[in-house]
């Protein structure tokens, strides 16, 4: 046939191609994201100094760590099994570690080194929000940072607020009125040198809260999630300046009373589409009486994604083909046939935006259409 000649092979190469296309394996949502070990360092670089001779203690923090195993791993080894590790380094140089952490949901890993030194001046770690420091007015606001080497001889530490000293302590607590930027220097020292951080703090009149979800990676064009009838998918909102969340979950409008936390197991019982919503609340007394006579409510945020739940394999690859195809694809000009249209086959509406195309002929929806081809550049309802 015409369509298997080596003229129209590019055609099927890049058939082939989309097939293959997706943005997780098998489109579907594992359940690894609910449960799975989350590490935190107490050094925001991972990398820890000591001075030799000296003892050194890593405690990092543990999230999802309900009946988890340790593992504390220096040249190939097992040096500890505890959530803390504990050691004397006696030679100078660096030292590599893998912290693991396994429970019965998966597995956590975490590499970190220690760089062993003569001299041991203080290194300064303080965890800000990827987004940004932003606060409300009037309200106070506790850092104390991780510094490594405070027990050393002479240990002094400050903190300056726009240039002005506001704390000789090792933390700090920050309290404006004032909307606007105020930056924060935090210093510290001991025999061996000096060290500092700086950050800026941004005072504003309302929170920028946010609440959404991610895409499952840079290819992918939505947030939607697939999965089979039956078969779990884990949702899970990101947060953005929301204090003490509260969850109320609904599908397809339908309330979800048994769920009420930051991840939703989700298993359709039936294939099509379905329409996930969380509502999230600030907790606690988060009401506000603006006057005599008027209280502001707590504000409710929302997102929604799609869950794609499919039969077997077969219905999911039949939908992956289309979604690919369709998506490659331009039509313009709607070129038919002779004998194409007639009394009993009306002419058919080609008022439907178009979609882009790449290659030379396509089928129309639901299988050949005996005397009606598309050509590159045609127009088509899809």
């Amino acid at each position: 046939m015409w369509f298997f000649s080596k003229r129209y092979f590019p055609f099927w190469a890049v058939f082939a191609a989309l097939l293959t296309t997706a943005c997780n394996k098998d489109e579907v949502i594992l359940d690894d994201r609910d449960h799975a070990p989350v590490i935190t360092l107490d050094s925001e670089s991972g990398v820890y100094t000591v001075k030799m001779g000296r003892e050194l203690t890593i405690a990092p923090t543990v999230e999802y760590a309900e009946g988890a195993t340790y593992s504390w791993i220096v040249d190939g080894k097992l040096a500890g099994s505890e959530p803390t590790y504990t050691a004397v380094f006696t030679e100078l140089g660096e030292v590599y570690i893998t912290f693991r952490v396994e429970t019965a949901a998966g597995k956590a890993e975490a590499e970190l080194r220690v760089d062993v030194l003569e001299l041991t001046p203080p290194v300064i770690s303080l965890a800000l929000p990827a987004e940004g420091l932003k606060v409300l007015p009037g309200v106070e606001y506790t850092f104390t940072p991780d510094i490594q080497h405070s027990d050393q001889e002479d240990f002094r530490c400050r903190w300056l607020c726009a240039g002005e000293v506001v704390s000789t302590q090792m933390s700090y607590t920050f309290r404006e009125e004032a909307v606007g930027s105020y930056p924060i220097r935090i210093e510290a020292s001991n025999d061996d040198g000096t060290s500092f951080k700086e950050f800026v703090v941004e005072v504003v009149e309302k929170m920028p809260s946010e609440v959404r979800f991610e895409k499952l990676s840079h290819y992918c064009k939505t947030t939607d999630r697939s999965t089979f009838v039956g078969r779990a998918v884990y949702l899970a909102p990101s947060l953005a300046y929301i204090a003490d969340p509260q969850f109320v979950w609904s599908v397809d409008g339908e309330p979800v009373v048994a769920e009420t936390g930051a991840v939703f197991k989700f298993t359709p019982d039936g294939p099509g589409d379905y329409t996930v919503r969380v509502d999230v609340t600030e907790g606690g007394d988060a009401s506000e009486r603006l006057t005599r006579n008027i209280v502001r409510g707590v504000a409710t945020l929302s997102a929604e994604i799609v869950v794609h739940a499919f039969a077997d394999e077969e219905q999911r690859d039949a939908r992956r083909v289309w979604r690919a195809v369709v998506s490659s694809m331009r039509f313009t000009n709607f070129c038919p046939l002779p004998g194409s249209w007639s009394a009993k086959r009306p002419k058919p509406d080609i008022r439907a935006t178009s979609v882009p195309m790449k290659m030379p002929w396509l089928m129309q929806p639901g299988g050949w259409r005996r005397g009606v081809m598309f050509r590159s550049g045609d127009s088509a309802v899809i």
